[in-house]
Formats: C-alpha cells, structure tokens, sequence
C-alpha cells in the first residue's frame, strides 16, 4: 500500500523537478493537465510550530486556544509530521 503524500509534499516533488529540469517538455509530460497547490507560508510554519510544540509537551488544550484550531485539526498536524 503506497502513502497518500500531502500537499506539501507533492509541491516539494513539483519543485524538486522544475529545478532539476531545463527541458520544459518533461515538465509538461510528467505535470501537465495536473494543479499544482502550493502550500501557504503562514500554514506551513504554524504546523511546523505547532509540532515542535506538542513534541515538547505543550497540552492539545493549549495549542487549540493558541493557535485558534479544534482539537480534530491539533491532531491531524501532529499526526501527519509522525507518518514522515
């Protein structure tokens, strides 16, 4: 069974071979008629935080009322960083 990879993970992949490629037309073979969704700054940071945070101890109670987020969501972003 293959792992669904995230959005951040699939741009990174986009990335990846753009930088990697001069020929536009691989480009186009292995990406076209595809969307490509790139990830927010401020998203990608707060999980990144909000990880570290639960990683040191930091109560889910805590991270909701910080960061604004339901308990579901806390969980959804610490658990993806531990399937990586």
């Amino acid at each position: 069974m293959s792992k669904q990879l995230s959005n951040y993970e699939l741009f990174e992949l986009f990335y990846n071979a753009v930088k990697e490629s001069d020929d536009i037309v691989e480009i186009i073979r292995d990406w076209g008629g595809g969307s490509v969704y790139i990830p927010s700054f401020k998203t990608t940071h707060r999980n990144e935080e909000i990880r570290q945070k639960y990683k040191n101890g930091t109560s889910v109670k805590h991270l909701q009322r910080e960061y604004g987020l339901s308990a579901n969501q806390i969980y959804n972003i610490v658990n993806n960083s531990q399937e990586k």
